[in-house]
């Protein structure tokens, strides 16, 4: 038996031993599913064909300490020079964690498991999102897999300090590197801050800083900084840009820089409206020259093994298929009446490109929600966005509580 059905088995055969239990147990446990489907289709051929059915069921529980979610996902596609669909299965235990306070005053909270411990105000960007899923507003199916860890925090007057140990980071860079992190947060009448020191694994350890402050109900700021010496992110970059590019050279400038992560962002709410702008700054990725540069590569022999049609190693493939400017401006305008939700969003580049999405969502009632979004790219000659294989792509769906 595959090992997603297993888990799968025994998880359906706990709940249903459970299910003699007393009646006590049921009014502490909590049950929440979530079904949800997706119909997108591309502009022209890709990988896995046309058009991809997405199905995905989400389910969360929790009972006093305890908190179990996991999720199933099937898509259904019909690959390019086939005439028959074919479909892929997917089990991912998102979540499993156990929590305790052990003073009597509980001004203490241990946490062991797979968990998410957001630190982050971002919505688009996150400089210090060490142990949380990152934000994506494009993609609502988007995996909220937490980090297999163990934390504890303890409040001392008005500072909430913790302390928390990763297996893994959160981010394809970072993800087989163990981690570790100290925060100490504090809340004002209406600012949040925290400062916070992180390190990987066989990294330099690096500080950083987040703040939230709200301005009565209708005007919200925050950001974070981070800054670390070297990057692991850079370093591979790097070795990936074939030997002799004029490229090399101001990656070289940067291998001992203390280098930095900034977002600032800002979020203005009305009756019906909501206006959303957010801008990062990551020193580590490619400046608007070294932008340039990569793009005169991609204008060069190609190499014999390239099959993906991209002017890149395999390597670099990976990498260019991450955000890899400098700098990103994050606009969101959403306009909300009873029963319907019309949402616009646009990610730009330093090179002007840019990918957006007009989204517009049909809630019936709390259980319920429909949606059907357009996205598409924009850019001259061979920037970031104008490299996704597809150029414009529509989406239709359905969300159902259960």
């Amino acid at each position: 038996m595959p090992i997603h059905q297993q888990l799968l088995f025994l998880i359906l055969s706990f709940f249903t031993v459970l299910s003699s239990a007393e009646p006590a147990f049921w009014d502490e446990l909590d049950n929440r599913y979530t079904l949800a489907s997706r119909l997108f289709t591309y502009d022209h051929s890709q990988p896995r064909g046309d058009y991809v059915n997405e199905n995905a069921f989400l389910a969360y529980h929790s009972y006093q300490q305890w908190v179990l979610a996991w999720r199933a996902d099937n898509q259904i596609y019909q690959a390019p020079a086939e005439d028959h669909l074919s479909a892929e299965a997917q089990f991912e235990l998102t979540e499993l964690s156990w929590s305790h306070s052990f003073l009597d005053s509980e001004g203490d909270l241990w946490q062991a498991g797979k968990f998410n411990l957001p630190l982050d105000p971002g919505y688009a960007f996150q400089s210090t999102a060490f142990f949380e899923s990152t934000a994506n507003p494009f993609d609502d199916f988007a995996s909220s897999e937490g980090i297999n860890m163990l934390s504890a925090s303890l409040w001392i007057k008005n500072y909430y300090l913790t302390a928390v140990v990763a297996l893994a980071g959160q981010d394809k860079t970072y993800q087989d590197k163990k981690q570790w992190a100290v925060i100490v947060q504090r809340d004002f009448d209406a600012l949040s801050s925290s400062f916070i020191v992180q390190q990987y694994q066989g990294t330099n350890p690096g500080a950083g800083t987040t703040f939230t402050y709200v301005n009565g109900e209708s005007l919200e700021l925050h950001g974070s900084a981070f800054i670390r010496k070297g990057s692991l992110w850079l370093n591979g970059f790097h070795q990936a840009v074939p030997a002799g590019s004029n490229i090399e050279d101001s990656f070289a400038e940067r291998d001992n820089q203390w280098l930095t992560e900034i977002v600032l962002g800002s979020v203005w709410s009305g009756l019906s409206h909501q206006f959303l702008a957010e801008w990062t700054y990551q020193q580590e990725k490619l400046a608007a020259a070294e932008v340039n540069s990569l793009y005169q590569l991609s204008n060069g022999p190609r190499p014999d093994t390239d099959n993906n049609n991209s002017p890149f190693s395999e390597e670099i493939i990976a990498l260019y298929q991450q955000r890899y400017q400098q700098q990103y401006l994050f606009l969101q305008y959403q306009y909300s009446m009873t029963d319907h939700t019309i949402t616009a969003n646009s990610l730009i580049g330093q090179d002007q490109s840019a990918l957006s999405q007009v989204k517009y969502e049909y809630l019936p009632n709390l259980d319920i929600s429909l949606w059907l979004a357009v996205e598409l790219t924009s850019g001259s000659g061979q920037t970031e966005f104008t490299q996704i294989p597809w150029q414009k792509r529509l989406q239709a769906g359905v969300l159902w509580k259960i």
